[in-house]
């Protein structure tokens, strides 16, 4: 699971997450840029620090995964990661079909 970047979303109070990898290609698509799952990943400890600083600070509550395609990850690896956000996952961005 390759993790391309994190962007802070104040009007929702979110931390965004973008996960690398598509398959699907679908028309219209708003982040083609993440369709290569080679992308080089963002260190996950960078991350979890991050999202313990931001909700100490009060500025989210929630985490948003989105991609890419995030369920074109390794379930397992997902999960875990996932997991140890210790956060509410408000939105899970997928367009999984199957």
């Amino acid at each position: 699971m390759n993790i391309a970047g994190t962007e802070v979303n104040l009007k929702y109070h979110a931390l965004e997450i973008y996960i690398a990898g598509c398959k699907g290609y679908c028309d219209g698509c708003q982040n083609k840029e993440l369709w290569d799952p080679d992308i080089p990943s963002v260190d996950i400890n960078n991350i979890y620090a991050k999202l313990i600083h931001l909700q100490e600070a009060r500025l989210v509550n929630a985490v948003w995964i989105l991609g890419g395609e995030p369920l074109d990850s390794d379930y397992l690896e997902l999960a875990e990661f996932l997991q140890n956000l210790h956060a509410p996952i408000k939105m899970l961005w997928t367009h999984f079909e199957l």
